[in-house]
């Protein structure tokens, strides 16, 4: 394919364009063969319409963009026009654009009289004569950016929100559209989350090398999702809404109510305003909103909560596991744990523990601590503060069942080809770890070396047990039989909050309590032996 003298415009033409046809590389004057980042394809028959200057731009490392050329006060500039994404963004999405830029851009005799550069770039705030004397204010969408920049600050505590938190979070900032899948939440060795970039396969598109590449592709509407499959409710992000341009000093609390009002669900309506939380708490630490920021806008908003929720997960809030399942989930675990190494334990960890999955997962070794019991040793495992849900130092009483996930997580690494495990912190290591960077201190100890997740070996155990439910339904049956079992103590066992009357340090004031107790409930919960 001849692309040097142009194509057609024509969305076919447009999605006939390779990168394995076009060349990247040339020779420079000195000989020496060089490479260029991209390549723009111009459009045929275009140069006496108001489409003139319209390329296609093609990046050597993935991404095709439509890019019109123009001259503005003795300067030849570029603007990108958006993604060319087949049935998305095309032949005619440009054309409204490009059409829209001219009319109020050209004067008579077809020149340019504003740079719409600027124009796109103002497209994102919105600025009243009164506010114009002090444009340090910044919109909604603004700060969205600045705070994925920073990777999320926690809104009233110190430190990130976890990787599952700012995942969640992001979806109502910027998801529902192309950008949301090329992000990468991670969480390093002290439980905070950051963010990092990937190529969308799916799309074709390459990695972005930074923030404002991203956004430079997808800016506000550009690149939303519209497939009934991945988007059924058509949902759109603050960042692709009207919401989005909002000056963030004037965001109350009437503003925000009038936004719910077109969402769909309770749980939607929650996500929107604990991320509209996080941005508004980023703008007042980071002095946006004056020396007297006021209250916080979501502070007031009741939502409420319907009767039966619509969540697919809701299914699960009434099961309960009977004894004689637990025995053969437990029995599922040790006979998968050759096929499924280091996940098997997790859950029979879960199981006997009734703590939750996430905090479970983020364990390294040296969380398992010895302390005197009676004059002899014990083990405890500390969770610290930065992996539980309530953001508070907990811990789990090692009894003789959750030392046999121990010793046989120990079992596995004296395996051949496991011995490369002992090097890795994490309690749960995951058996995907580059085996070439195993030695490397910096990557032993960051979140690609332990598991995140252990569905696959969850659904191979339900199989094998003849089980329903949830993974969190091993929780409630270890929380349940804990309540029934030592009354309101349960609460030192379970991870929940305590009462206000009980002293900060009640872990350390009542520890021999809390040992008998948690022998006591693992004689009754798993008191059948199982091979």
């Amino acid at each position: 394919m001849k692309l040097a003298n142009g194509i057609r415009f024509t969305d076919k033409a447009i999605a006939n364009v390779r990168h394995a046809d076009i060349v990247f590389t040339y020779t420079d004057q000195n000989g020496q063969v060089k490479t260029k980042p991209f390549v723009d394809i111009p459009f045929k028959n275009l140069k006496h319409t108001r489409l003139k200057g319209l390329n296609l731009r093609v990046f050597r490392n993935g991404g095709i963009y439509f890019i019109v050329r123009y001259w503005f006060q003795k300067k030849t500039k570029t603007l990108t026009l958006g993604e060319s994404i087949p049935g998305m963004f095309g032949k005619k999405q440009v054309e409204d654009k490009l059409y829209e830029l001219t009319d109020t851009h050209l004067n008579d005799n077809g020149h340019w009289e504003k740079d719409p550069l600027i124009t796109e770039k103002d497209k994102t705030r919105v600025i009243t004569d009164t506010q114009f004397t002090e444009s340090k204010k910044k919109t909604i969408n603004e700060l969205i950016v600045a705070c994925l920049k920073a990777n999320l600050p926690k809104g009233k505590r110190a430190g990130r929100l976890r990787a599952i938190s700012a995942q969640d979070l992001s979806r109502y900032m910027i998801g529902y559209n192309w950008r949301h899948k090329h992000l990468v939440f991670r969480d390093d060795k002290d439980g905070n989350g950051y963010i990092t970039f990937k190529p969308n396969w799916h799309k074709r598109t390459a990695r972005p090398q930074d923030w404002e590449d991203l956004f430079t592709r997808y800016g506000p509407g550009i690149g939303n999702i519209n497939s009934t499959k991945l988007n059924p409710m058509k949902a759109k992000s603050i960042y692709d809404s009207a919401l989005g341009k909002t000056i963030i000093d004037d965001l109350n609390e009437g503003i925000i109510k009038r936004y719910l009002a077109e969402k769909s669900s309770y749980g939607v309506k929650k996500g929107i305003i604990a991320s509209l939380k996080i941005i508004w708490y980023y703008a007042k630490d980071n002095g946006y909103l004056g020396d007297k920021p006021g209250e916080d806008p979501t502070k007031d908003i009741n939502l409420k909560k319907p009767d039966e929720s619509k969540s697919l997960g809701s299914i699960h809030n009434d099961g309960q596991y009977q004894p004689e399942e637990i025995d053969r989930i437990i029995s599922a675990c040790k006979n998968l744990s050759e096929q499924y190494p280091f996940q098997a334990e997790s859950l029979l960890f879960m199981t006997y523990s009734g703590q939750r999955r996430e905090q479970i997962l983020k364990l390294k070794l040296k969380d398992i601590k010895i302390i005197t019991y009676k004059g002899e040793p014990r083990k405890v495992a500390e969770f610290p503060a930065s992996i539980t849900k309530k953001g508070k130092k907990d811990y789990v009483i090692i009894t003789d069942d959750l030392q046999s996930v121990l010793d046989q997580i120990a079992k596995i690494k004296e395996r051949p080809g496991f011995e490369k495990y002992k090097f890795i912190d994490w309690l749960f290591p995951s058996v995907r770890a580059d085996k070439k960077r195993i030695h490397e201190p910096g990557y032993q100890l960051s979140d690609y070396t332990r598991i995140k997740d252990n569905k696959t070996c969850w659904n191979a155990v339900k199989e094998l047990a003849q089980v329903g439910g949830a993974r969190k339904v091993l929780r409630k049956y270890y929380n349940t039989g804990a309540f029934e079992e030592v009354g309101d103590e349960a609460t030192k066992l379970t991870g929940h909050d305590i009462k206000a009357t009980l002293e900060k340090h009640y872990f350390k004031q009542q520890l021999n309590k809390v040992i008998s107790n948690a022998d006591k409930v693992a004689k009754v919960l798993f008191r059948k032996k199982v091979s």
